[in-house]
């Protein structure tokens, strides 16, 4: 057994296998290109279609959670039709006749440096709004599909971080708890988190790469404690059924 601890973000407990989510990387390669207008139209065309799927998992979001949360994708969007974003990455295509992935990924870089420098807890959250959009948007520049939650049993999700848009996407029925080793108590996947309701747990120094897939645990989210392969003492005080998960009212 192994004992993990963190900050937690949503009370609970919860029992069942381990889940080890991990995004399909996106990684990005600089090369020239002959045409700044036909790069920033080929990059136009990718905001129009990560604009129709964040549009679509604010309808999912609306479904299942309320629709003040939901808004985060709402707000998704319109940074992604913000000046501020799109000039920049308007403006690396042209300058330095480079592709559109670059452009993309050169411009998340120094706006997460400016709103990273911010002494401000709220806007230093949007930095996980930027690399949001920015991998989506690389996402589909390089035809890369998203990355989903691939398990048909509910699960304890470890990740080392995960984006709100990837918590929509799961099957909320199949997610009994959350273990993050990275992580802020106001970004928008920990609202998330509390929105939907299940065990939640943070900045944990859970070593993702020790953990085996399917393996069992126990997380306590009032604790913040999670729990790998945990022993019979462990699994009797926590009295709780295979797969089942108990929240407070």
């Amino acid at each position: 057994m192994r004992i993990y601890r963190g900050q937690s973000i949503n009370g609970g407990i919860a029992k069942g296998k381990i889940y080890i989510f991990s995004r399909t990387p996106c990684p990005v390669r600089r090369y020239h290109i002959e045409s700044s207008i036909a790069e920033s139209k080929r990059f136009d065309r990718a905001c129009d279609i990560a604009k129709e799927e964040l549009g679509k998992l604010f309808e999912k979001a609306v479904s299942c959670i309320n629709e003040k949360d939901a808004r985060i994708f709402s707000t998704q969007i319109s940074m992604l039709e913000d000046d501020g974003f799109t000039e920049l990455v308007y403006n690396f295509i042209a300058d330095q006749m480079i592709n559109a992935e670059t452009a993309v990924a050169q411009t998340a870089e120094i706006l997460s440096q400016l709103i990273s420098s911010s002494q401000n807890e709220y806007i230093e959250t949007k930095t996980y709004d930027i690399t949001d959009i920015s991998e989506r948007v690389i996402r589909i520049l390089l035809g890369i599909k998203k990355s989903e939650l691939m398990t048909d049993k509910p699960s304890i999700i470890v990740a080392n971080d995960i984006h709100p848009s990837e918590i929509v996407m799961f099957d909320s029925a199949k997610i009994l708890g959350l273990v993050l080793k990275n992580g802020s108590v106001n970004s928008h996947a920990s609202i998330l988190a509390r929105s939907i309701g299940f065990p939640a747990m943070i900045n944990s120094d859970i070593d993702v790469q020790n953990i085996k897939n399917g393996s069992y645990g126990v997380i306590d989210g009032d604790e913040g404690v999670f729990y790998s392969d945990p022993d019979k003492n462990t699994m009797e005080h926590y009295n709780c059924g295979d797969f089942s998960i108990f929240r407070h009212a």
